[in-house]
């Protein structure tokens, strides 16, 4: 067998592309996710929708509409008055995400302290997170 045909028999093989899927962006109203996050009973794929709604937010932080759905679910009797502040299972969730992270110290003060938390939370980034690391602002 010549290496021209060899290499004709298995250059389609080296032409595929492989294709990447599209991102998936959620464009449904905050009311219709919020529903959809309370009713997942799946805990890791309620934990992902929680993570793409905090992305969200984070990315494009208008709470507003976000606290309407929370309290027309709540209106509708989906979810109670107290969730929408702060319930043990949105806790779980946090310390889990905390955990996940690496940040153990966190999870404790959360678990054990919520208000020690909370305080360090409303001081704001630094004082929940620490001070940023020297690569992460772009000195060396």
């Amino acid at each position: 067998m010549s290496a021209s045909v060899a290499k004709d028999t298995f250059s389609p093989m080296t032409r595929r592309r492989t294709r990447r899927p599209q991102p998936t962006t959620d464009q449904r109203p905050p009311e219709v996710r919020l529903e959809a996050l309370c009713r997942e009973r799946n805990a890791e794929r309620s934990r992902r929708t929680l993570v793409r709604i905090r992305g969200d937010l984070d990315s494009k932080p208008e709470p507003g509409p976000w606290i309407a759905a929370a309290r027309t679910l709540s209106e509708r009797l989906i979810i109670s008055e107290s969730s929408l502040y702060w319930d043990r299972r949105a806790a779980e969730i946090v310390v889990s995400f905390l955990r996940e992270t690496g940040n153990n110290d966190l999870a404790d003060v959360r678990e054990q302290n919520p208000r020690e938390f909370e305080r360090r939370a409303t001081q704001g980034h630094v004082d929940l997170w620490g001070e940023p690391d020297a690569d992460e602002n772009g000195d060396d």
